[in-house]
């Protein structure tokens, strides 16, 4: 077992509390960025140059064509690839009841959505197609609302997916997950100072043996640890109001870091800059981002950069026009 560290000087910042300013319960159109009355969008794409990147890894939130919300900021419709003809290779039509239950109508084929709480304070959702039960979920919550258990079975009732959660002090300290036939998929652990900041993220194998560790110091990055004989890769993320960090380790045990700039919003929907390191803190991949936005303060135009490592330019790759309505 071997340490790296201190792996990069970088400021790593747990999530922090939603900005004041921006709404405390989300909707469909809150959560793609927008603010305001949205009535609808029509997102036109322009590409301006060829991308200069020979290996992308970064990428970038893309609207559909069409969105119409209603106004309680749910998604009525949607379009994407338009053909020569001006139809669409995929369309689909939300429709909501008094429960907010949502059926989903997808090029011909009807998804409905049902969930109900059962007399013991659990949780089921059922997802049918065209009438027929695909799948359900149960979840079980504590009594502030987290999450302890959330298991999905198929349509014979066999299990597709399982998670379990534990907390503390309001803090989600460990999380299993395992597939179809009781497969490991993950399991974490955290923890955390006397001020709730992370100190310690571990990943764990399928036997409970460690396997991947970043260690915190204050909300510094300090080192991280990787069993060399795991072959293993595993990730953390961490958001905080203008910053969001990704930390990937690969099976070679080395590190790839990922920083999103968002100012003033924990959104990633809208970055001004995307970079991602590789090693001891080399730049391998850049996008920026530069907007025109309206009185609401939705963007309508995005001219999207990408940088040429070759001659350190960054080059105009996209243009992206937005057409809003409100209601």
């Amino acid at each position: 077992m071997r340490w790296k560290g201190p792996a990069l000087a970088i400021t790593a910042c747990v999530a922090l509390q939603v900005a004041a300013q921006e709404p405390t319960v989300w909707t469909e159109a809150g959560r793609m960025g927008f603010h305001g009355p949205i009535h609808s969008q029509k997102t036109t794409v322009k590409k301006l140059a060829p991308d200069p990147r020979t290996e992308s890894k970064l990428h970038f939130h893309r609207f559909p064509e069409s969105t119409v919300f209603d106004t309680a900021g749910r998604v009525l419709e949607e379009a994407q690839g338009q053909r020569r003809d001006g139809t669409f290779y995929m369309k689909v039509r939300n429709s909501y009841d008094a429960e907010d239950n949502v059926t989903r109508t997808e090029n011909g084929q009807v998804f409905h959505e049902e969930t109900a709480q059962r007399p013991d304070g659990t949780v089921e959702t059922n997802r049918l197609q065209d009438g027929v039960l695909v799948s359900r979920t149960v979840d079980i919550s504590d009594k502030e609302g987290n999450t302890l258990e959330s298991t999905s079975y198929d349509v014979a009732s066999a299990i597709s997916s399982r998670s379990v959660y534990h907390y503390r002090n309001g803090k989600m300290t460990e999380m299993q997950e395992w597939g179809p036939n009781n497969e490991f998929i993950q399991h974490r652990a955290s923890e955390f100072n006397s001020e709730g900041d992370l100190i310690l993220e571990t990943f764990y194998n399928k036997e409970g043996k460690p396997v991947t560790t970043f260690s915190f110091n204050g909300k510094r990055l300090s080192s991280y640890w990787q069993d060399p004989t795991c072959g293993c890769s595993n990730n953390l993320r961490l958001r905080t109001k203008d910053i969001s960090y990704s930390y990937a380790t690969q099976p070679d045990g080395s590190l790839e870091t990922t920083i999103q700039k968002h100012p003033g919003t924990e959104s990633k929907i809208e970055p001004t800059e995307m970079e991602r390191y590789t090693g001891d803190h080399v730049l391998v991949e850049k996008l920026a981002f530069t907007y025109e936005r309206d009185s609401h303060g939705n963007w309508t135009k995005r001219i999207v950069s990408a940088w040429d490592r070759k001659t350190g330019e960054m080059v105009p790759i996209e243009e992206d026009l937005r057409t809003l309505t409100y209601y």
